[in-house]
């Protein structure tokens, strides 16, 4: 039997990252490229499949999303960066207020990157890795779905992103919202990263 679920609740949301960049509780975002599953892995984490909205359209999130995790710490969901259903002038403000909030909140811990473990990193996805090494933030992939890729060739692709992105393949927690592969071992280290101890949270929660 696995151990509860955590409690997670919508918070607010925020166009401004002025007005969620000091919260009672340190801040873990979740951040990547339109589409790679974020809103997904939200709902993953949390087990509650419409938590957070999911959407086949790029682009979706335009808002910082907040999400209290047992009264501990916040999951802020970030608007996606690169390629999205969106007006132009529209992706560049939800760009720079994410770029922003990352460089400057004062409250957030560290970043989870998501990328898709089907492709190489993207010059977006270094470029916003390098943005959380230089604010001084803790960074770790989760790289998404981990279903899509056969076992044997998963190596190969966790290779190339770790290589892609200069970090250490510890650095990098396997994930799939279809199976739910790596839930466990990503809340572990959301939890660690958060600088609230390493309590285990089970698959089957």
């Amino acid at each position: 039997m696995g151990t509860p679920r955590p409690n997670v609740r919508f918070w607010k949301s925020a166009v401004r990252w002025q007005d969620v960049a000091r919260t009672p509780w340190p801040q873990v975002a979740l951040a990547g490229r339109s589409n790679v599953g974020k809103s997904s892995l939200v709902n993953l984490l949390t087990g509650r499949r419409r938590l957070a909205r999911t959407s086949s359209t790029p682009g979706r999130t335009q808002t910082l999303n907040l999400f209290v995790v047992d009264e501990r710490f916040v999951l802020v969901d970030l608007p996606g960066y690169g390629y999205a259903r969106a007006p132009v002038g529209v992706v560049r403000a939800w760009t720079r207020t994410t770029r922003e909030f990352v460089a400057r909140s004062e409250s957030l811990r560290a970043v989870v990157l998501l990328v898709d473990i089907r492709r190489e990193p993207t010059d977006d996805d270094v470029r916003f890795a390098d943005l959380v090494r230089g604010a001084g933030r803790r960074l770790l992939v989760a790289v998404t779905k981990a279903d899509k890729v056969p076992r044997g060739r998963r190596p190969v692709h966790l290779q190339t992103i770790a290589e892609g992105l200069g970090i250490p393949r510890q650095e990098m927690v396997l994930t799939s919202a279809r199976t739910g592969e790596g839930r466990a071992d990503l809340w572990r280290a959301i939890r660690e990263l958060a600088g609230r101890g390493a309590e285990e949270v089970g698959d089957d929660a």
